[in-house]
């Protein structure tokens, strides 16, 4: 959940967005207000806790770093009814300040390896490495890697859940944002309700069990168990060797209620390991059986009839087609900005960068090089 900023100067579009079981985005809900605050923010939670109450059981949210979004959360969810955690994206941001070309290439793979890391053995690896090849940036990204890397949140995270998801909604607004308010909001409910019928029809006419990404990633799964063995057995539960790492053994479990392995990645995914699928052939356990519940096309059915069509609040006023820009007068002095800055614009400042050669600890006017070149 983010905000987008329209090209006018009259408000700020609140989404809400969620992926369902085939990596789609789907717009939950979505409010124009006057301008970010801490009371919009609240608002919007509210409602949105009202509209989905079902949500607060397996409910994570994920947000820039912003003060009042976070303070909001705290008073609108009770403890345990809904998880807040950072936008990756965003906070990479912050992280790769300072760092160029093929360090910052490198300083990327080690993020995103240590945000997506299906345990804590990866984790605790790529956080070593960047603590040794980049060890001001570790200092800054230490601080966040609880409330940002997947394998440290409390319930079942998915894989993708590491960036806020309405980055892509904003990228499918952008030709609407330039509309007057009222037609924007109106804009934004045709496509999304279009989009979401077309959905909806295409998953009723399908027959398989399971959508085709869903498919492929459980085919790949029981193709890889083949190459494994493992090493001990007791009735659903095995130690299954790791492929990759010589030695390196992982404890799993294929009973339909509460199936796990230790390697992570079904945690991340919802579709059974190759650790899983092996053993799943050992003790004739189905291996479709061992999906999560949310990625069958069953699931998906429901989550489409439920998400659409967006109602207005029920409490709230219509807009009506006369809606004027809000009356301001300009302020003496030089204007503010428009976002709230959070507590991660300051941690990090910009030295002094030579515009010259490009160095730093030196302007254009200092620099040596510049003048042995004169």
């Amino acid at each position: 959940m983010c905000r987008c900023y329209p090209p006018f100067s009259c408000g700020q579009l609140f989404t809400l967005n969620a992926f369902d079981g085939n990596d789609r985005v789907l717009l939950l809900a979505y409010a124009h207000c006057p301008i970010e605050d801490t009371c919009n923010w609240h608002w919007f939670l509210e409602h949105i806790k009202i509209a989905y109450p079902k949500l607060t059981n397996e409910f994570i949210l994920i947000t820039d770093d912003n003060s009042a979004i976070h303070n909001c959360v705290l008073d609108v969810f009770k403890q345990g009814e809904c998880e807040h955690r950072l936008c990756a994206k965003h906070l990479f941001g912050h992280v790769a300040k300072n760092v160029y070309g093929d360090k910052k290439k490198m300083l990327s793979r080690l993020f995103w390896s240590a945000v997506r890391a299906p345990n804590n053995d990866i984790l605790r690896n790529n956080l070593m490495t960047m603590e040794t090849d980049f060890k001001h940036n570790y200092d800054y990204f230490k601080n966040y890697v609880d409330s940002v890397c997947v394998v440290r949140s409390k319930r079942m995270c998915w894989n993708k859940c590491t960036s806020s998801i309405a980055e892509s909604e904003n990228s499918v607004n952008k030709k609407l944002r330039s509309y007057p308010p009222f037609f924007m909001v109106s804009k934004i409910y045709d496509y999304w309700n279009k989009k979401v019928i077309n959905l909806a029809e295409e998953y009723t006419n399908t027959s398989s069990q399971f959508p085709e990404k869903v498919s492929s990633e459980l085919k790949k799964a029981i193709d890889g168990g083949l190459k494994l063995r493992f090493t001990f057995i007791s009735g659903k539960t095995a130690q299954v060797e790791s492929e990759s790492t010589q030695g390196l053994m992982h404890a799993v479990r294929v009973d339909s209620q509460s199936p796990s392995c230790s390697c992570g990645c079904y945690r991340l995914s919802g579709v059974p390991c190759k650790h899983m699928a092996m053993l799943a052939s050992y003790c004739e356990v189905k291996v479709e059986d061992l999906v999560h519940p949310l990625l069958g096309i069953d699931a998906i059915r429901k989550s489409y009839t439920a998400a659409m069509p967006i109602h207005p609040v029920a409490t709230e006023g219509m807009i009506s087609d006369n809606l004027l820009p809000p009356l301001m007068k300009q302020q003496p002095g030089r204007p503010k900005k428009k976002r709230i800055r959070s507590c991660m614009d300051d941690s990090i400042s910009d030295p002094t960068r030579c515009g010259y050669c490009h160095q730093i600890g030196h302007n254009i006017r200092t620099c040596s090089e510049k003048r042995q070149q004169k």
